[in-house]
């Protein structure tokens, strides 16, 4: 129906439609021409909050760092004794 709209809307002066099947035409013109989005396709109870997507990240990415900290806390409790060690 939107580009029927527009179509029709760029007439000056009149506007003549030509057709086999005036059915048809009807049922297309009602016809929306809007696409659906991936987002459209998820239920109400499937979809979390903006909030709620970004309070995970930051979970993830806590644990993320802790565990890259901790790590980097061995390597250097261990570097430390082998330089004790070495003495």
């Amino acid at each position: 129906m939107e580009q029927m709209y527009v179509s029709a809307s760029r007439a000056k002066e009149r506007l003549v439609l030509y057709t086999d099947d005036k059915d048809a035409l009807r049922h297309a013109i009602k016809r929306t021409s809007a696409k659906m989005a991936a987002v459209d396709l998820v239920t109400p109870d499937q979809q979390l909050s903006w909030r709620q997507i970004q309070a995970e990240r930051i979970r993830k990415l806590t644990v993320l760092v802790r565990t890259q900290a901790g790590f980097q806390n061995d390597r250097m409790q261990q570097h430390e004794s082998e330089r004790q060690v070495a003495r």
